[in-house]
Parts: structure tokens; sequence; C-alpha cells
């Protein structure tokens, strides 16, 4: 009897582990739905050409951003990531030295943000207020939700390519894209849009590794 009793309460405790990792898996989106979805929307800035390229990269992007994303708790992620939720981290110096001392308040358009936007928004002599869009936002607002994280700017979706239809011109102080605007279908394209919305005699700074 009592081996019986040992054998149903390990039976149980593997029932209940199991349990757990499916719970934790479908709290993830799927990647290929999301691709799918994607890939269909009619918002895309180049159905013909965007449908190809996203089709042969979107799934490593977005396998990427999950993985990313689950090491939350690790030493790496923190170092990585830690800044962009923490509100006391300091306006970065290339965009600080941009900021218009003439105004309460500047706008910063982030353009290609990932999940988390780069830009910190501790600045001592003005407000920050910060947009972020991505074509993935949609998707990065799930896994967040999914990981219990609340970003302090939530992406909105929105491409590069198309953001004059969606803001309008002279909106922003300053319009910013790190690592972002190569990975764009049209790169030149998404330039001149950052340009368009933002307002006269004010800055658009775009930062790239070297490849």
């Amino acid at each position: 009897m009592a081996g019986k009793r040992r054998w149903l309460i390990a039976l149980g405790a593997i029932i209940a582990v199991v349990a757990l990792v499916l719970v934790g898996l479908s709290a993830w989106p799927d990647t290929r739905w999301f691709t799918a979805q994607f890939l269909n929307d009619d918002r895309l800035p180049y159905p013909g050409k965007a449908r190809e390229v996203w089709e042969s990269h979107i799934q490593n992007e977005l396998n990427y951003w999950k993985d990313q994303i689950r090491r939350q708790n690790s030493e790496a992620w923190r170092r990585d990531y830690g800044k962009r939720l923490d509100p006391d981290a300091p306006l970065q110096d290339v965009i600080a030295r941009h900021i218009d001392r003439t105004i309460k308040v500047n706008r910063i358009l982030d353009v290609g943000s990932g999940p988390l936007t780069s830009i910190n928004r501790k600045c001592d002599f003005c407000e920050v207020s910060i947009t972020a869009v991505d074509p993935l936002a949609d998707f990065f607002n799930e896994i967040m939700e999914a990981r219990g994280i609340t970003p302090p700017v939530r992406p909105i979706t929105g491409w590069g390519e198309r953001l004059t239809e969606q803001f309008g011109e002279d909106q922003f102080d300053i319009a910013y894209s790190r690592n972002a605007v190569d990975h764009s279908y049209d790169p030149l394209k998404c330039i001149d849009e950052m340009i368009r919305v933002t307002k006269k005699n004010r800055y658009v700074i775009v930062e790239m590794n070297e490849r």
C-alpha cells in the first residue's frame, strides 16, 4: 500500500509539472499565427515586396524577441533591458543635447522601438513625452503581458514608411531610431518620413551598428 501511495504521489507531481509547463507555453502568443495575421494586414507599406521579405525573416525576428523577454530574470537581460524599465534612468546625451529648452514638453518619436523603447525618460530641464512605434507592436504587447512586464511606454503599431499618414507633419521635436531603419522595407523612405513628422529646425537622429 505504501509503495502504491508513493507511486500516486510521484504521478501527481509529474502531472502538476506538465500542467505548469503547458500553461506557460499557452501563455506565449503563437508566432506562426501572428506571422499569418501580420502578412495579411492591408496596412503593410508594400504588400508584394513586404510579404516576400517578411515571410523569410519575420519568424526569426519574433522568436528572437520571445527569447529575449523569456530571459527577463537573467543578469544579461537586466543589463541590456533593465534601464528601459527604470523611470529614473537619465535621458541619453545623444538626445538630451538636442532637447528644445524653450518649451516645457518635448515630444520624441521612437521609430522601430521594439517592445521597450531604448529612450530613457528622466530629464532635469524639461518633460519628455515619448511615442514608440513598431510594426510588431501588437506581438510585443502580447508577450510582455504574458510575462507580466508593464512597459513605461507601450509601443503602438506603425511603419516608418507611413509616419506622416499616421501622425501628420511637424508633430515631434525629435524623431529617433536605433538599429531599426536598416530593417525596414525602404530605409530612405523611413528617413524622409521621420523628417516630415519632425518640426522644422528640430532634429532627426538615426543610430545604427556598422555591418
